[in-house]
């Protein structure tokens, strides 16, 4: 597994691995979700992610659709600065829908570990592929190669887990 998605999901062990189901459902009176949806948000983005990817992969032909100079701008601050901003809505297709079985901590962990493993060797697959070209668009991102969804997903990643310690200094309050 790349070495900044391992970092991840023993980040999001150290966070989640020993609470019950109950704390992972806890809603903190300040935060929009639980701990579990924030999981199954990060779920979502990595299976969305996925099947773009294979989409792609499959018929061996990467998207001709250029950047706009907006997704140039705002790649460069996410990927390049290592920045996202708080308070961004989520995309309705990667909201939580609450269709997780509730589930304790160390098996949203399992859960984590496992899509982002699936994702990183898709993303393996798109850089035997298409090398370090361009090949994917996000949609607010534009165009990226493997390495740049990787970083995405890196800097998405730790954007959540400071979610997640909000959300647990929130209840401990």
């Amino acid at each position: 597994m790349d070495a900044s998605f391992a970092w991840l999901t023993t980040q999001v062990e150290v966070r989640l691995g020993s609470l019950s189901a109950a704390e992972c459902g806890m809603h903190a009176p300040s935060s929009g979700w639980s701990r579990q949806e924030v999981v199954e948000h990060l779920l979502l983005t990595y299976g969305e992610t996925l099947a773009l990817v294979e989409k792609y992969c499959a018929r061996e032909r990467a998207t001709g659709r250029r950047s706009s100079l907006r997704e140039h701008i705002v790649r460069r601050v996410v990927l390049g600065l290592g920045w996202m901003p708080r308070g961004v809505q989520a995309p309705v297709f990667v909201r939580p829908q609450s269709v997780l079985p509730e589930a304790g901590g160390r098996e949203l962990c399992n859960r984590f570990r496992e899509r982002l493993l699936q994702l990183d060797i898709g993303l393996t697959r798109g850089e035997a592929v298409f090398g370090d070209r361009v090949f994917a668009p996000h949609f607010m991102l534009g165009p990226m190669t493997a390495r740049q969804w990787r970083r995405f997903h890196f800097v998405h990643g730790r954007h959540h887990l400071g979610q997640l310690d909000r959300i647990t200094r929130a209840l401990r309050g």
